[in-house]
């Protein structure tokens, strides 16, 4: 788990308050204002993996790998801003404590992952892995949470991938070199957020996609 918390403390000291001049009267004893105001951000919860891999015959590989991730660790990110007044002001302007942040009802979620590479090709001097996979991850904002402006929704990835390897081909790079290239496709499930008909921004729907490419070229020496 790792999260920030932050705090930014602050204490005014404010006077005594005094009349009449040499033969003053004091009618408001010293007074002390306190400020304190926290949040929460960078939050990544807690995680549980579990992968396993099996190749059932030489050019065939398969994976699967599991994440639980304890979601519901989650803490309002919303600022919070307590303050507190002492001394002589305090009786005439009574400070009533702010209620804390909602909790937002986060829940955990399981992200399981599938992955399959085959060797197509394999010779003298390259080999050809195609790669596939699929990731499901279940949102954790749950109905409640989207009373609070979280949103979100169920999130599928389709990737696939091609791999590289050259060997042998120049004598100051003896050892294999690799370049692996891959696209995936993350895809947001349609969800509708039912607002209150008093509620100024009212319902709506969302859903969403993420096209995502890259390449990697390895070296070995």
């Amino acid at each position: 788990k790792i999260e920030v918390d932050l705090e930014l403390p602050n204490v005014i000291s404010i006077p005594e308050l005094m009349v009449f001049g040499e033969n003053s009267i004091s009618i408001i004893e010293p007074s002390k204002l306190i400020l304190l105001a926290t949040s929460y951000s960078h939050f990544a919860p807690t995680q549980y993996d579990f992968g396993i891999s099996w190749r059932p015959f030489a050019p065939l590989l398969l994976s699967l790998d599991l994440n639980y991730a304890l979601y519901s660790e989650f803490r309002n990110p919303s600022p919070y801003t307590y303050v507190e007044l002492e001394g002589g002001l305090s009786d005439l302007f009574p400070i009533e404590e702010a209620p804390y942040p909602p909790d937002p009802k986060f829940r955990d979620i399981l992200i399981s992952a599938f992955g399959v590479e085959f060797r197509s090709l394999s010779k003298k001097h390259i080999d050809i892995d195609l790669r596939a996979g699929y990731t499901y991850r279940p949102t954790p904002v749950t109905d409640r949470s989207t009373s609070f402006n979280f949103v979100d929704s169920n999130e599928h990835i389709v990737s696939v991938g091609l791999g590289l390897t050259f060997k042998e081909l120049l004598r100051i790079l003896p050892r294999p070199m690799s370049l692996d290239v891959y696209y995936k496709h993350h895809f947001l499930e349609p969800r509708r957020i039912d607002r209150p008909v008093w509620d100024p921004i009212g319902s709506f729907e969302i859903t969403g996609f993420i096209p995502h490419g890259g390449a990697v070229l390895i070296t070995r020496f």
